[in-house]
């Protein structure tokens, strides 16, 4: 397998090369299995971030190829305003961790679950 450059930022740390690896070979083998990654915006993994590192840095996957959705668009499959509360959130962003586990609790158990978006 070859590594190469991570076109996401990752929203947490992604320090475990030997399950990179792992997850890289059972998709080589298997392919895609499992949930789509969360985004949000075209920079950020909110979900997902070794999936991300084995399919991208060493399957040579394209953004195009790993499954992902937004996280605006898991709020529209809950039913609920993204707008409206990421402006209640005072318009959070991906570096605030706080503000993101507060705007992603908005989200129902069953859509977080469904996604693997897990909060304190």
């Amino acid at each position: 397998m070859k590594e190469k450059d991570i076109m996401m930022y990752t929203y947490h740390p992604v320090d475990d090369k030997a399950k990179v690896l792992t997850l890289a070979a059972s998709m080589d083998e298997n392919g895609w299995v499992g949930s789509s990654i969360v985004k949000w915006g075209e920079m950020h993994l909110l979900t997902g971030c070794h999936r991300y590192n084995a399919a991208s840095k060493f399957l040579g996957w394209s953004d195009s190829d790993i499954p992902m959705i937004d996280l605006e668009e898991l709020f529209v499959e809950d039913g609920k305003d993204f707008a409206a509360l990421h402006e209640a959130h005072g318009f959070c962003t991906i570096d605030e961790d706080y503000e993101f586990v507060g705007l992603v609790h908005e989200l129902s158990e069953e859509i977080r679950a469904k996604y693997g978006i897990e909060v304190e």
